[in-house]
């Protein structure tokens, strides 16, 4: 039906966003694409900790066998072919059970095999010890990890910047936000990802704006040519 839309949901993995061409064909074309937010497996352990490398094992077995195999696809992989593959993986799942039941209880998420928080922290204490040796002698100065294409930058540019994002409300960083940032100060586009937490640092605390480059900052590599 050409008046659905579909929905394509992606990591939070920088590389699967940060196209704005390729994200405009897809709405173009009624498909619309949702990235989850990056580093939020935590919220969904129980999926992420056995049942996604399981998803991906049949995946990639489904979709290997469609390449070698030319007497079905004629040497071409549709969406179909695709749909099919992720059918296979819940299929898989569907008559191995035991590989979500296996998954709550390595993240203590099983209702009828909880055990207390404590009593789990203790199990899992080889894994959590690396931070025990972890101090911090004094306040981190966030300023001082930004991006030192942000610190340099001019403080009429940084202000520009935040007025931007601040215009846009709801709708930040979306692509109007994006491509307008893009344009007024002249970043790459593959360079955007890092200008969002200076820009909300900045939102936070105005101090940044009228800061300048700090010894020792992050170095970001920033290409001699901009693409519009």
């Amino acid at each position: 039906n050409p008046q659905w839309w579909v929905v394509e949901l992606l990591d939070g993995f920088g590389s699967h966003t940060n196209n704005l061409p390729a994200n405009q064909l897809r709405y173009d074309n009624k498909i619309l694409s949702l990235k989850e937010e990056g580093d939020s497996s935590h919220v969904n352990q129980a999926y992420d900790r056995l049942t996604a490398k399981s998803d991906k094992h049949i995946h990639r077995k489904s979709l290997a066998y469609l390449s070698q195999d030319k007497r079905y696809n004629s040497q071409l992989i549709n969406q179909t072919d695709l749909v099919h593959c992720g059918l296979a993986c819940v299929r898989h799942t569907r008559d191995n059970p035991d590989i979500w039941e296996k998954s709550y209880i390595a993240t203590n998420t099983k209702p009828s095999d909880m055990m207390p928080w404590g009593a789990f922290c203790k199990k899992i204490e080889g894994h959590l010890t690396g931070s025990d040796s972890y101090e911090i002698s004094q306040a981190v100065d966030k300023y001082s990890l930004l991006p030192s294409f942000w610190q340099a930058m001019e403080p009429a540019m940084k202000r520009k910047a935040v007025e931007i994002v601040t215009k846009y409300e709801g709708n930040a960083w979306k692509i109007d936000c994006v491509m307008e940032l893009h344009r007024a100060l002249s970043i790459p586009l593959g360079e955007l990802p890092s200008l969002q937490p200076c820009i909300v640092c900045a939102i936070e605390d105005p101090s940044h704006l009228d800061r300048e480059l700090e010894e020792d900052a992050p170095i970001a590599p920033v290409p001699d040519e901009i693409t519009e």
